[in-house]
C-alpha cells in the first residue's frame, strides 16, 4: 500500500521518492501536517519565491472545479521549471474528480502536496492515495514524549539553555496538541529567557499560562458536566477578550476524542479513570485530572460516539460559516450541556 508508518514519516521527508507525484499528509495533529509539508516542499528543487513555481489552492476551491487542478499541473512552464501545487483544508465535495487524472497520467515536473484533515481509514480520499501506485500518504499524529523531547531540544537546549527533569516534566505538559503551536510557544520561551541560563517553572508558567486555553478547559469542563448556566457569561467574556469560536470547538473535539480514547481503554481493561489518565502520555497536567476523571465517569463510550459526531460537524461549519461561527460554537456547547445531563 502506498503509505508510510508514523514512525517513517520523518525519513521520508528528508528524502523522499521524487518520482511520485501526489504526496498526502493527514492528522489530528494539524500543525504537525503543516510543518511537516512545508519541509517535504522545501526539499524539492523548487523556487520557493516564484509565484510561477508555487500555487496553493484551498480543497473546496479544486472540489468545486476539478479541472482546475489538472490545467494547472500539466500546464508547461516557459521556462521549463519544476513546479510544486499545494492543496490545503477538507471539503464535502468531491475532490476525487480532480486527483484522479494526475494519478493516472503522472503530470511532468509537477509535484502535487496536500495537507488533509484528521481522515478516518475509510476515508475515501485516504483509500484512492493508498491503492495508487502514484501517490503517497503520510500520518501525522500527536507529539510522544520522545517527540515533545527532541523539539525542547531543538528550541530550548540549543540556546544554551537549562532545566532540570521535574521543570522539563512540567513544560512539556504545558505544550498542546498541535506541533506548530507548541514550537511557537517554545521559540517565545526561549527569547523570554534569553540572557538567563536556566528555565525555571516560575517563567514557564507566566509565559504559558495562556489565559484564552485556561478559559477553554473552564468552558469545556462546564459543558461537559451539564452546567448551561455558567456557559452564555463564560463564552460571552472569551469571544470578548479575543477567542474565537472554531479554535474553541478545536479544544472541545480533542477533548471529546481524547475521553473517548480513555473510555475505550477503560472498557477493554477495567481500569479505573484515576489509573488511565495517570499513566497517559504526554502527561495530563495534574491542574486538569479531576476535572478529566469525572467527565469519564458521566460520559459512557455511547455517549461520546454522539457527541464526536456532533463536534466534527461544528468544526467544520465554524470554519465554513464565519459569520455564524459564535451561534455554531454556543450552540454545539449547550447541546453537549445538555446531553451530559440525560441519563
Amino acid at each position: 500500500m502506498a503509505q508510510k508508518k508514523a514512525s517513517d514519516v520523518d525519513r521520508f521527508i528528508a528524502s523522499p521518492d521524487k518520482s511520485i507525484p501526489l504526496i498526502l499528509l493527514y492528522g489530528p495533529d494539524q500543525g504537525l501536517v503543516s510543518e511537516r509539508a512545508d519541509k517535504l516542499a522545501a526539499v524539492f528543487n523548487i523556487n520557493h519565491d516564484d509565484p510561477m513555481s508555487v500555487f496553493r489552492f484551498e480543497a473546496d476551491d479544486i472540489a468545486s472545479d476539478p479541472g482546475k487542478l489538472s490545467d494547472e499541473a500539466y500546464a508547461i512552464s516557459m521556462f521549463g521549471e519544476s513546479k510544486i501545487i499545494r492543496i490545503k483544508g477538507t471539503t464535502r465535495k468531491n475532490i476525487l474528480i480532480a486527483l484522479k487524472p494526475v494519478l493516472e497520467s503522472p503530470p511532468p515536473q509537477c509535484w502535487i502536496i496536500y495537507e488533509g484533515g484528521d481522515l478516518k481509514r475509510n476515508s475515501a480520499l485516504r483509500k484512492l492515495v493508498e491503492k495508487s501506485g502514484n501517490a503517497m500518504a503520510l500520518p501525522c499524529f500527536h507529539d510522544s514524549v520522545a517527540a515533545l523531547d527532541q523539539l525542547i531540544r531543538e528550541e530550548i537546549t540549543t540556546h544554551n539553555l537549562n532545566m532540570d527533569a521535574d521543570t522539563k516534566d512540567y513544560l512539556r505538559s504545558m505544550l498542546g496538541e498541535d506541533r506548530r503551536a507548541s514550537r511557537n510557544e517554545l521559540k517565545k520561551l526561549a527569547l523570554f529567557a534569553h540572557g538567563e541560563k536556566t528555565i525555571t517553572r516560575e517563567q514557564i508558567t507566566a509565559l504559558l499560562g495562556n489565559v484564552s486555553a485556561v478559559a477553554n478547559d473552564d468552558i469545556i469542563d462546564a459543558a461537559c458536566q451539564g452546567r448551561t448556566d455558567f456557559l452564555q457569561t463564560s463564552l460571552d467574556q472569551l469571544f470578548e477578550s479575543g477567542g474565537t469560536p472554531d479554535m474553541l470547538i478545536w479544544a472541545l473535539l480533542r477533548h471529546f476524542q481524547m475521553l473517548h480514547q480513555f473510555g475505550a481503554t477503560m472498557a477493554s481493561t477495567g481500569s479505573r479513570p484515576a489509573s488511565i489518565i495517570a499513566a497517559a502520555r504526554p502527561p495530563i497536567h495534574f491542574s486538569r485530572r479531576d476535572a478529566i476523571s469525572r467527565s469519564l465517569q458521566k460520559w459512557r463510550l455511547s455517549k461520546l460516539e454522539i457527541a464526536l459526531t456532533r463536534i466534527n460537524k461544528a468544526f467544520f461549519e465554524t470554519r465554513s460559516k464565519p459569520a455564524l461561527a459564535r451561534s455554531i460554537a454556543a450552540t454545539t456547547l449547550l447541546a453537549i450541556a445538555l446531553q451530559a445531563n440525560q441519563r
